[in-house]
């Protein structure tokens, strides 16, 4: 009952600091990655008690590691999840991003398919396996088991517990998926509507003839340099602002630019070109004034 009562006080504390720290003023993918220290060290501390304490009887320690243990791991898989796929998220197009994010939630899908013997039962109400689930003595060793969880602490969890953590975890992060998939939509179709109702929708059509890899120079550069929305706007907005008015798909623009800082002629090749090219107009200009 002790150990009960702490994880579910933990948990508790760990929701409290998710609302506070979803409120900063902080990216999506820094608040995630903050959630995620908050959790794991609640996570420590439920383990230091598993290992300093024990349940009464075997039914106790069912319930703790079948029902109490698992929404605080779910929380922190949650957090670890959406974290991931913020931060591996590419920066392009309303075709790339849809894609990535549907990509993303068939991973999900596939893990429920998987392990749906497991999660009938769950669903199920059913108890006749608990004993080799959630106990630690007679747990089931599973040597498939998710590579989410390579090192185990079998003082402190069951890989069933975990398990019924991530089923959890995956339907919240089901959640915040279909809301990307949706989000994407709406923000390109305001985009569109936007460039449609425009009066620069009049001119002439700009298309991007130069290197892909120039103009994610020239966006980095830009978002650097503060250009947009008084040095507010993301890297992921200017990349997909450009893709959009110069009608061009840049693609992994991370790995891009991880390619520039392998340049061994210089990281900064395309600015240097500008700066020369306008350099030379301006000398041209002044000779032709001095004449």
């Amino acid at each position: 009952m002790q150990l009960t009562n702490t994880v579910n006080e933990l948990h508790s504390s760990v929701k409290e600091e998710v609302n506070n720290i979803m409120s900063l003023p902080l990216s999506l993918s820094e608040r995630y990655e903050k959630i995620v220290h908050k959790a794991s060290d609640a996570i420590e501390t439920i383990n230091t008690q598993l290992t300093q304490n024990e349940f009464s009887s075997d039914q106790e320690e069912i319930s703790f590691f079948k029902e109490s243990l698992p929404p605080l791991y779910a929380t922190y898989m949650r957090y670890v999840t959406t974290y991931s796929i913020e931060t591996h998220k590419p920066i392009g197009i309303k075709k790339t991003l849809e894609k990535y994010f549907k990509k993303e939630l068939r991973k999900i899908e596939e893990y429920t398919t998987h392990h749906s013997e497991f999660y009938r039962y769950l669903r199920g109400g059913k108890t006749h396996l608990d004993n080799l689930y959630f106990t630690r003595t007679r747990s089931i060793n599973d040597f498939s088991i998710d590579n989410y969880f390579p090192a185990i602490n079998k003082k402190c969890c069951t890989i069933y517990s975990l398990r019924v953590a991530m089923l959890q975890a995956n339907e919240t992060v089901k959640d915040y998926l279909y809301q990307a998939i949706d989000d994407v939509k709406n923000n390109f179709m305001v985009v569109a509507k936007l460039a449609e109702a425009s009066p620069l929708n009049q001119l002439k059509k700009l298309v991007w003839t130069d290197s892909k890899t120039n103009l994610i120079e020239l966006a980095y550069a830009l978002q650097s340099a503060g250009c947009f929305n008084e040095g507010k706007a993301q890297l992921t907005q200017i990349i997909a602002y450009l893709e959009h008015i110069f009608s061009v798909n840049l693609g992994n623009t991370t790995r891009i630019f991880q390619d520039i800082l392998a340049r061994k002629t210089g990281y900064t090749k395309f600015i240097e070109i500008l700066k020369e090219r306008l350099q030379a107009r301006i000398d041209r200009i002044e000779t032709k004034n001095r004449q």
